[in-house]
């Protein structure tokens, strides 16, 4: 057995009291080091487990549309939605399966993927693209008023143009003219800043003049 000369015992006393006193903490914060670690990592994992998955089923549901079978592409892409909301695809997967539901004339399904799609959209791009959808979507079925509160938020500069239009035509429908003529000309000037030959850039002109006043 070993001994100690009297300092040395002191300062195993010491410690044994300092680590009945503080021994626990260190304890815990050593495990919740551990776990940190451990889980960052395991959530890695994860993450990459859902893509590897998620990636797999929409390409089932792409060669499902491309075979013109309507129930897979909408089981698949159910699934996607469902276990996989959070990954890249499940915007993508609610847009295949709101347009399969339109050619199906289920607008009350497409309504719902529509805005599942804009509820899961990553990135201020495709939250645009997916508005603009939502509110065309809701124009058409009749829902002006509706499509109107989706646009109201600028987007991004590409997509303006776009935006412009839509909104010019919802307010077409809600009987206020002069807002319409002031949307449809800042589609103009946004849609002269991408592309003054797109065809819808003399569309929008022709729209403009059916209320009575040129560019």
């Amino acid at each position: 057995m070993a001994t100690y000369d009297l300092e040395e015992q002191e300062q195993i006393a010491e410690l044994k009291v300092w680590w009945q006193k503080y021994g626990q903490w260190v304890i815990a914060a050593a495990v919740a080091f551990v776990l940190a670690v451990g889980g960052g990592r395991g959530w890695n994992w994860w993450q990459e487990k859902q893509a590897r998955e998620s990636a797999a089923l929409f390409e089932q549901a792409v060669r499902a549309r491309a075979a013109n079978n309507p129930a897979a592409v909408k089981q698949v892409t159910a699934q996607i939605m469902d276990q996989y909301a959070g990954s890249g695809y499940a915007t993508s997967a609610a847009w295949m399966a709101g347009q399969v539901n339109l050619e199906a004339n289920d607008t009350k399904s497409a309504l719902a993927q529509f805005q599942f799609a804009l509820d899961h959209a990553q990135g201020s791009a495709l939250q645009d693209l997916a508005r603009l959808r939502l509110a065309s979507l809701k124009f058409h079925s009749g829902d002006a008023q509706g499509a109107l509160t989706l646009l109201e938020s600028p987007p991004a500069q590409a997509y303006a143009g776009l935006f412009g239009q839509l909104r010019g035509d919802v307010l077409v429908a809600l009987k206020r003219p002069s807002e319409a003529r002031l949307a449809w000309k800042e589609a103009l000037v946004a849609m002269q800043k991408v592309d003054k030959t797109d065809p819808l850039y003399a569309l929008q002109e022709m729209k403009l003049d059916t209320l009575g006043e040129g560019q």
